[in-house]
């Protein structure tokens, strides 16, 4: 198959395209002209260079191919306007595009968020049939690109995934955990009970390839995790184990967070750039269970994931520490 994966020069998007070559598929990816190709310049990949934004390069992209995998988007915006341009309008222009030059796709597989779901209200995981609450704009630009893909469900075969907080070589934001308890500190936001889902790339990517396949699939949503809850500072401590390192325990209270995101978001309007912690992102550390029910994905297409979190951990520090993203 010829396959259009758009955000494929990305964490999650070059694990994906390097799944599908191996496969033996062919691959097309839609990037900016301004993209980090580092992860995927050495793949045989055809490049389309455009946006979300520019349907002529959408028709392009989207002409003759036999699948889309949507991964591109905005993870990181100083003004919600921008996750909604991108993540919801950009997502109903890239299904336009592909129904006005194929309308005979294959399959549209669409990558959302648990975000775009929201905290569980409990220690019981929500599934796919729960009613969405999310809690940032980031997760409400999210459910509003699942909203356009739903509402192009009776024109194309689309797929929706929702994966939990991913981790794996290559990904950037568990990164700042790794070196935090690198430097010796184990920072415990609120007391550290939260609960989170989580799930290694390579689990997420085998799902992904599942779907393209499995016509039981087509207009379905599906949650994506390792299938357990893990509590957030058991995570530290495996890292702290997989790093060799003995990392000092501190509690850091919600009200530290609220006043550094206040000043780091005045401070991220001035250069236009999204500060690491914001007041979004508090909003999420705030909520105590990131969970979600990915039970669904093992009855209809038999999916486990395969990663242990220890291993997955191990591997993911020994890539950071070979690539010089984290000091050995």
């Amino acid at each position: 198959m010829l396959i259009l994966v758009t955000g494929g020069n990305g964490f999650v998007g070059s694990h994906l395209v390097e799944g599908l070559l191996a496969e033996g598929h062919q691959v097309r990816c839609l990037v900016r002209p301004s993209s980090d190709l580092s992860f995927i310049a050495a793949l045989p990949v055809e490049f389309v260079y455009g946006a979300l934004d520019d349907r002529e390069s959408l028709e392009r992209a989207c002409r003759g191919v036999d699948a889309v995998y949507h991964l591109a988007g905005a993870t990181k915006a100083v003004h919600a306007e921008t996750y909604f341009r991108v993540n919801a309008l950009g997502t109903r222009s890239l299904l336009e595009a592909c129904w006005q030059v194929n309308p005979g796709l294959q399959r549209f597989v669409y990558c959302s968020s648990l975000s775009a779901v929201g905290p569980a209200a409990g220690s019981e995981p929500p599934d796919e049939t729960c009613a969405p609450h999310p809690v940032s704009d980031y997760g409400r630009s999210k459910l509003a690109g699942e909203e356009a893909v739903r509402a192009y469900a009776d024109r194309l075969p689309v797929v929706i995934l929702r994966p939990a907080a991913i981790y794996g070589p290559r990904e950037r934001d568990i990164l700042a955990y790794f070196r935090i308890v690198n430097k010796g500190l184990k920072l415990l936001p609120g007391g550290g009970t939260q609960q989170v889902s989580v799930i290694h790339v390579s689990d997420l990517v085998r799902l992904a390839l599942q779907v393209l396949q499995a016509e039981q699939a087509v207009g379905q949503t599906y949650f994506a995790s390792d299938g357990q809850a893990h509590d957030l500072e058991a995570l530290l401590d495996t890292i702290a184990v997989v790093l060799g390192r003995r990392p000092l325990r501190i509690v850091v209270p919600v009200r530290w967070l609220e006043a550094v995101a206040a000043l780091g978001g005045i401070g991220a309007r001035l250069p236009g750039r999204p500060f690491l912690l914001n007041e979004q992102k508090v909003q999420e550390l705030k909520q105590r269970y990131w969970l979600c029910d990915a039970s669904k994905a093992r009855r209809e297409l038999s999916f486990v994931a395969q990663v242990d979190l220890a291993a997955g951990f191990a591997q993911t520090a020994r890539w950071y520490c070979q690539h010089g993203w984290l000091s050995g």
